[in-house]
């Protein structure tokens, strides 16, 4: 219905009924519904899990002797991400030998930082997640780059000349810097991965104490944000007085007074 009538009033009521639809149904302040605490429950256990698990992945990738028995955690997680290790490789197949070699390796991070930059776009709540994976995946490749010099670690097939990271540092000329480089990855990695579990617990909480409005996971803006653009554009359309400095003496001299709606001057008469 058109707000361009001539009814103020009317305008009004329509402007209330809309925002009073428009506007979803929230707990009262100090009283959250059980939906929102079960979520923020289960966001914070999530983020907790995965700290636990950075832990693991901070004691196994810091050295090769730790990771020479690791967890059943550390080892659903290895399993996982081999498989996109070996898929980068056969992406970069047809971009010569060093691509070819260093394409496991890249793309077993670029995998999981690609699905953070979507996921940051779309605003989505789930983003600290990928990039925990992400710093995950950095600590993962530091052990490779550390066991580059004496290629302790077991290889698919068993071939230990076929080590990514002591061929690449060999045609770098790079193998005595191996460590060094590792460690640069592996805190890179921590930085990430903590940076990662912090921002998931703050946005959880964030999202408890100021309820957002959102749609398959995405957030859209808070509830007040909301209201105000559905407001905005209404109110442009409810029709203002023109204010008249000079409407008093017009009354006194002609003894009429303008309408400041702007009704026809039979109306005014009925």
């Amino acid at each position: 219905m058109s707000l361009n009538g001539s009814n103020p009033g009317k305008a009004r009521i329509l402007l209330n009924s809309h925002l009073i639809t428009a506007r979803p149904k929230l707990s009262a302040p100090g009283k959250p519904n059980r939906g929102e605490i079960k979520n923020l429950v289960i966001e914070i256990g999530f983020y907790t899990f995965f700290l636990y698990v950075f832990i693991l992945a901070a004691d196994k990738y810091s050295n090769v002797w730790s990771y020479q028995k690791p967890s059943a955690i550390m080892f659903f997680f290895h399993w996982i991400f081999l498989y996109v290790h070996e898929g980068g490789h056969f992406l970069f197949t047809f971009f010569g030998r060093t691509l070819n070699i260093l394409g496991g390796s890249f793309w077993q991070v670029m995998f999981p930082f690609l699905s953070f930059l979507i996921a940051l776009r779309d605003s989505a709540r789930i983003a600290p997640v990928p990039l925990f994976l992400t710093g995950f995946n950095l600590m993962a490749v530091s052990l490779y780059m550390r066991d580059a010099p004496s290629r302790r670690l077991s290889l698919l097939g068993g071939d230990k000349t076929r080590h990514d990271w002591w061929n690449l540092f060999r045609e770098w000329d790079m193998l005595d810097s191996a460590v060094d480089v590792a460690d640069v990855t592996y805190w890179i990695g921590i930085l990430l991965s903590v940076g990662s579990v912090v921002v998931g617990i703050a946005l959880a909480l964030k999202s408890y104490y100021k309820p957002t409005i959102q749609a398959s996971g995405q957030i859209l803006t808070t509830l007040d944000q909301q209201v105000e653009k559905i407001k905005s554009p209404l109110l442009k359309r409810v029709p203002q007085p023109l204010a008249k400095p000079d409407a008093e003496k017009e009354f006194r001299s002609t003894g009429k007074a303008d309408d400041p709606w702007g009704l026809p001057e039979q109306n005014q008469q009925r």
